[in-house]
């Protein structure tokens, strides 16, 4: 079987393959950023088998059409994860659209802001990827401390200072404090890290890896900006 690439190549296989496996082949990098393929010229799933000779484009979010596969994904898997965690929501309307993907939802408690922007911080904390991931983050919230927008040991230190009472704050002592040396003692303490959305730690009794398969290991390391 030979499979053309879009800059003319061919690569030949002895058996068939799933489209994400030929990504996987040619480069981990493409394979992880890989939304969609397009199949002598038609746009196809990544789980297509592939069993014959044909063209072969490996679509990622750079592409117009990788972007709108990955929305149309993205939408499922969202509604999946809110009918799991609250199984009376009633849906409205949520497609993919142009520049994202949405859903409404009826539910008895509407979301909260902060409950959104702190699953968001988490997710990228651990980098869960998956439905069965993404649920139990959400159903494990309260394991996850998150600060938001506070992105390094000093601006860290002086949150928890000045404004988690936590501390009795002297303003009048402001210029003995030493914020980024408390900073990287509790973010060392607390085996936390920044990420785009803030600071975030992990206080569960189970390792985070099992808590949520694929998070990464204390010897992997999380990842700071």
């Amino acid at each position: 079987m030979k499979l053309t690439l879009k800059d003319g190549s061919v690569k030949e296989y002895q058996n068939p393959i799933t489209a994400a496996e030929a990504a996987k082949d040619l480069s981990m990098g493409l394979y992880r950023a890989a939304c969609a393929a397009r199949i002598d010229g038609k746009v196809a799933d990544l789980r297509t088998v592939l069993d014959h000779d044909c063209t072969l484009e490996i679509l990622t979010f750079a592409d117009e059409e990788g972007q709108r596969a990955f929305n149309h994904t993205a939408s499922h898997i969202l509604a999946q994860a809110v009918t799991h965690l609250y199984p009376e929501a009633k849906f409205a309307i949520g497609p993919a659209i142009d520049n994202g993907f949405y859903y409404d939802f009826d539910l008895p408690t509407p979301f909260t802001t902060e409950d959104l922007e702190k699953l968001e911080a988490v997710v990228k904390f651990t980098e869960a990827s998956g439905i069965d991931a993404l649920c139990r983050l959400a159903e494990n919230l309260d394991l996850f401390d998150v600060v938001p927008d506070v992105f390094t040991e000093e601006e860290y230190g002086r949150y928890l200072i000045q404004k988690s009472g936590k501390f009795a704050y002297d303003q009048k002592l402001w210029g003995f404090y030493d914020y980024q040396g408390f900073g990287e003692d509790r973010v060392w303490q607390e085996d936390g890290c920044f990420t785009e959305c803030g600071y975030v730690a992990y206080h569960g009794t189970e390792l985070l890896e099992e808590l949520i398969p694929g998070a990464p290991t204390e010897e992997q390391g999380m990842q700071m900006l």
